[in-house]
């Protein structure tokens, strides 16, 4: 919810890291019902980012099912006990800032705006992330990820 989302502000790095996303949610409403002795239905969707409102749908995972997420900051301590293993795909803060600003321009109002955003909330939310959470050096398997057409294995 927005309220939420930008209560400390719209352009504030620690706001993003700490309250973009709704991290209870996945673990109440995908991760636990998908865990060892959880039920398998799980919610694909809790959320209507253009809305705003609160949406629920459902979705089973057969029980032989691999499951994957990818999103920013799945590394928390609060979620750090769900996962059985950890892919990080590690690339440089230039390269994830260039890729970013790449893809949101449009939607942040121009390149100018999108490299503002991204220097100020999004990047920095980034580094908050890197150096509380360390998961580069707390994932099971590490993928150089600069250049998206040649990833390299690190550590897996």
């Amino acid at each position: 919810m927005r309220a939420v989302r930008y209560r400390q502000g719209r352009e504030s790095a620690r706001g993003y890291y700490e309250d973009a996303y709704d991290f209870d949610s996945l673990r109440d409403l995908a991760l636990i019902p998908l865990g060892a002795g959880g039920s398998r239905r799980y919610a694909t969707r809790v959320h209507d980012l253009e809305t705003d409102e609160t949406v629920r749908e459902w979705a089973a995972a057969p029980g032989d099912a691999v499951v994957l997420f990818a999103a920013t900051f799945l590394q928390r301590d609060n979620l750090r006990d769900y996962w059985d293993e950890v892919i990080y795909l590690d690339a440089s803060i230039e390269q994830a800032q260039a890729r970013g600003i790449a893809r949101d321009a449009a939607a942040l109002g121009g390149p100018d705006n999108a490299a503002e955003a991204y220097e100020t909330r999004y990047m920095a939310a980034c580094k908050i992330y890197l150096a509380e959470q360390r998961p580069r050096e707390r994932a099971s398997i590490l993928i150089e990820h600069d250049d998206p057409a040649d990833p390299r294995l690190i550590r897996g």
